[in-house]
Parts: C-alpha cells; structure tokens; sequence
C-alpha cells in the first residue's frame, strides 16, 4: 500500500501549482495592487497641479490668487482617496530680454523690481501639492503609508 501511494502523481500537479501561486504569484498580486493606488494617486496630483496652472495661467488675477490656484487644484484632484495638501504658491521673479524666455542672472525680490533698460520683468509660479498614500498592503518590511508630490513651473506673464 505505501508503495502505490508514492507511486501515485495524481495530485503532485495541485501540489505545486499552490506552492507556486502562495509563494509567487500572490506576492505578485499584492505589489501590483499596490502599484496600482500609487499610480492612481500620482496621476491625479499631476491633474491637481495641471489644474492649478492652467487656472494661474488664465489671467493675471488668477495667477496671484493663491486661494484660487489651491481650489483649481482641489477641483482637479477631486475628493476621492488621501487627503490633498497644497504648498503655498511659490513666485520667482526675473529680468529677460525681451526675445527671451529662460529665467537668467539673478532672481529679483519682488514683482516691483527694476530691470536694465531693454529689459523686462517676468513672474514664474511654481505649485506643489502631496498626499500620502495608505498602501492597501501591508508587507512587513515595508511603510503601510508612501508620501507622494507633484509641482511644476510656469511663467505667468
């Protein structure tokens, strides 16, 4: 009887096709599930900040209303998931050539600074938003949370 039992291979297939799935498939499954949130997480805080600079973008008003760069970036964020936090919009100020669009030499102080002749004053706007991420598994060794951020630069006028 013992020798037809280990002659027996019927079930050695179930056997490792459960090993390999508990040791490496699921592991799989679960990074990729968190892979996933962080992704998704990511994607809207760069639509939080595309939002944000396409409101700054719009006028010169818009553009020195920090309350209304954080609502534009809120909107683009939505409410779903971890909470949005808005950096205080940032500004950097310098004197360009007229044919010129790269900020060079040194940054101004304020908005109200003077340029050399032939020069003229431009304003760049930088936003950063975050979030941290609550990962849906957690693995020993790893954080069960990821801060994630997301900024840009634009020159608003």
């Amino acid at each position: 009887m013992i020798h037809a039992l280990a002659a027996d291979r019927r079930a050695a297939v179930a056997v490792e096709s459960a090993l390999t799935f508990s040791l490496i498939l699921l592991p799989l499954f679960l990074g990729a599930a968190d892979a996933a949130v962080l992704l998704a997480v990511q994607f809207r805080l760069e639509e939080a900040v595309h939002n944000a600079l396409f409101y700054a973008y719009a006028s010169a008003a818009n553009a020195t209303s920090p309350s209304g760069i954080e609502n534009a970036a809120t909107e683009g964020y939505g409410s779903d998931g971890p909470a949005l936090t808005v950096a205080t919009p940032s500004y950097a100020y310098y004197c360009i050539e007229p044919d010129g669009t790269e900020a060079t030499g040194t940054e101004e102080n304020s908005s109200s600074a003077s340029c050399p002749s032939g020069q003229s004053l431009a304003t760049w706007l930088t936003v950063t938003v975050s979030a941290t991420v609550s990962l849906p598994v957690s693995i020993a060794p790893f954080p069960d949370s990821v801060p994630l951020s997301a900024g840009a630069t634009v020159r608003v006028n």
